[in-house]
């Protein structure tokens, strides 16, 4: 039998890593986080021991809580009960910065561009300029996005709590009538990982073995006879993009680095790779996914998940909330492509879940579990594998 599961950030939270409205908070303050020469770390300013300010993430701040309070009030006028989150104040900085660099030509992006006003004393200039430099919008822009990318990146990096409820996993690793186990993840913290190493599971994650402090990702590691693999659909905290030294784009790849120090990483000739942007390569926002899915390593991925999964008919999910409008029709296209297939959802409130997913999921919810199609077990992820395999081997 084969398996696959898809799986949200739902299935972190008991390990002590934040939900969204948690690093939202924490992104709209910004508490101990300040500017270095490689992006956003949660640590003093550098200049903080003669007493000049970060003056990067005050600008930043500012500007961000002024994007939060427009989302604010649109929702508001659309009597709509949804809190505004960082991936929905991304998406409108990546729209700006899009129309900006010409990436997707959008009259109302313009128009809206052209019609902010913003305090230029408080976004854009700063009072201090042997330590930092005045920015320009498009600036202000650029930097907001690196601030959110590097301040989810730490805040995920590390779970605080035991993470052995996933222990599931343990139990399928040693069932036999499990031929392959395929797992999409939606998730950038390295959760997943830390519990199979620690277990010693094994998996392939589509990077290659150790190229100097470098593991490269390879997406035919894939194509091979992997009884279980790991696809991290939205990418990862731990996933970097580097440039082969003196070579264009043609030498892009992305890598994992396996030493701490990531801004001095070598190949496997001893030759220096810096990585070619302060981020980590994982998605945020809303609707510019469907964008992303279209380029990169996130094309690879998105394409094996499609590819993948039809050759499953049972899709087990949770801790998603069916919010991602280009998984939700991935899904209802596999879903419909043949009789047999089945979803089953782990959550505990599932009228909770079912109330907050996207309409192409919500109004086919009632009719699939009509229809038995749709499982539902009313539980959090800490499951045993048992309860599974008493619906799986049912059938």
């Amino acid at each position: 039998m084969k398996i696959a599961f898809l799986l949200g950030s739902g299935i972190s939270l008991k390990a002590g890593l934040l939900n969204v409205n948690d690093i939202t908070k924490k992104i709209l303050t910004g508490e101990g986080v300040s500017h270095h020469s490689t992006g956003y770390y949660f640590m003093p300013p550098p200049y903080s021991h003669i007493g000049i300010p970060c003056y990067n993430v005050k600008r930043i701040l500012t500007f961000i809580n002024f994007t939060k309070d427009k989302l604010d009030t649109y929702y508001e006028k659309y009597d709509q009960l949804h809190l505004t989150n960082y991936e929905d104040i991304y998406f409108i900085l990546r729209q700006l910065h899009d129309e900006i660099y010409g990436e997707h030509e959008n009259l109302i992006v313009s128009d809206f561009l052209n019609d902010l006003q913003i305090d230029n004393e408080t976004m854009l200039k700063v009072k201090d300029k042997m330590f930092y430099k005045d920015f320009e919008i498009e600036e202000l822009i650029n930097e907001s996005m690196i601030y959110i990318n590097n301040v989810v990146s730490r805040l995920l990096y590390n779970p605080s709590k035991d993470f052995n409820y996933l222990n599931m996993f343990c139990e399928i690793s040693r069932d036999k009538k499990i031929e392959r186990i395929d797992i999409f993840s939606l998730n950038h913290d390295r959760l997943l990982e830390l519990y199979f190493d620690m277990h010693k599971i094994k998996y392939c994650d589509g990077f290659d073995e150790r190229e100097g402090d470098i593991k490269p990702f390879n997406i035919e590691l894939y194509d091979n006879e992997n009884r279980m693999n790991l696809y991290k659909l939205h990418g990862s905290i731990d996933w970097l993009k580097y440039r082969i030294a003196g070579m264009d784009w043609r030498g892009d790849f992305i890598g994992k680095p396996v030493i701490s120090d990531v801004q001095h990483t070598k190949d496997r000739n001893g030759n220096y790779l810096t990585p070619n942007e302060n981020t980590t390569e994982i998605l945020i926002g809303t609707f510019n996914k469907i964008i992303d899915y279209n380029s990169g390593i996130f094309f690879d991925l998105l394409s094996h998940f499609v590819t993948t999964l039809n050759n499953h008919n049972y899709l087990i999910i949770s801790g998603y909330g069916f919010g991602d409008k280009g998984i939700n029709t991935k899904i209802i296209e596999w879903y419909y492509k043949n009789p047999e297939r089945k979803i089953i959802v782990i959550h505990k409130k599932p009228d909770d879940l079912k109330s907050s997913s996207r309409g192409a999921i919500y109004g086919k919810w009632d009719k699939w579990i009509k229809e038995g199609s749709l499982i539902i077990i009313e539980e959090w992820f800490e499951i045993s594998w048992n309860k599974i395999q008493s619906i799986l081997y049912s059938d």
